[in-house]
């Protein structure tokens, strides 16, 4: 939005960058989480039958078929599966009363949106952001990022943060979750500052 209209953006105030890029969601849906998160990619990419594991878009549409599939059991399933996935990778202390809380918590169709999106790189063009990114360098913005964000990596941020002139980047101890102690604290101290700075 700030890159197509950024004569209406005063300020902006940033938290987990997500780009958008092949790259990420390549990472993010074949594999490239294994890494940490091993036995939760193992769980993730068990439910795809070998033959739908061809490549990135292949993975996330047989998830999104099934999770419209009208077998409701079925449906629900991989609904959870996608969710628990990324439950555990957004935390930077995953725990049971966490898996309990996806379970009992979770909204349908916000799976259905996610996997929707990625499917179709989010409608932008590769790189849409960084290419574009001279539309908004001087707009005062300050970003708070996990340092153990596992869903939108830190190299994300920092490839944004070199590229925008009036930027401060606030690094928190926490994973992903604007819910996380360290990142609500700095969220909310950006907040403070982006008002301060902007108010008429």
């Amino acid at each position: 939005y700030a890159i197509k209209h950024p004569e209406t953006v005063k300020a902006m105030v940033l938290r987990g960058i997500f780009l958008a890029t092949k790259k990420e969601i390549n990472y993010y849906y074949r594999g490239g989480t294994k890494t940490h998160f091993p036995e939760y990619w193992e769980r993730f990419i068990a439910t795809v039958p070998k033959n739908k594991r061809r490549n990135t878009l292949s993975i996330i549409s047989f998830y999104l078929q099934q999770m419209l599939s009208k077998n409701k059991d079925a449906a629900r399933k991989y609904r959870f599966e996608w969710k628990l996935y990324e439950s555990a990778l957004s935390r930077l202390h995953f725990t049971k009363k966490d898996y309990k809380r996806t379970e009992s918590e979770w909204i349908d169709s916000i799976a259905i949106l996610e996997a929707n999106y990625m499917k179709n790189y989010c409608f932008l063009a590769d790189n849409y952001i960084l290419k574009n990114v001279k539309r908004i360098e001087h707009i005062p913005t300050v970003i708070v990022q996990g340092r153990y964000d596992f869903v939108c990596p830190p190299e994300n941020v920092y490839a944004l943060f070199k590229k925008l002139k009036n930027v401060k980047l606030h690094w928190a101890m926490a994973g992903h979750l604007s819910s996380e102690k360290a990142i609500e604290k700095k969220l909310i101290e950006g907040l403070n500052e982006t008002v301060k700075q902007t108010a008429l």
